[in-house]
């Protein structure tokens, strides 16, 4: 049986160039842990992939900060989504 994160990976892996984001990285820099991360044109693409559709106020803050740390270290325009069980939602 495929879990989230396994689904989501699948399904975001040929989408664009992929960025690896070091955790340590970004907690250094006041964001949190980014689940997946790519590029497609000029726009930068952070997923978080989730079991459930339970996002703390204080995950979400850090996912929109590692998203805004990240958009401007690399100058692109920034999307957050969740990812749950297959289905796709848009935070910014």
């Amino acid at each position: 049986m495929i879990n989230s994160d396994q689904e989501c990976s699948l399904y975001y892996i040929n989408l664009g160039v992929p960025v690896f984001v070091q955790a340590k990285a970004i907690r250094a820099l006041g964001g949190g842990q980014v689940d997946y991360c790519f590029v497609k044109g000029k726009t930068l693409n952070v997923i978080e992939s989730k079991s459930s559709h339970r996002l703390s106020s204080a995950q979400r803050y850090r996912l929109i900060n590692s998203s805004t740390i990240l958009s401007d270290i690399f100058d692109f325009n920034a999307t957050l989504t969740l990812f749950v069980k297959g289905e796709i939602f848009r935070i910014f």
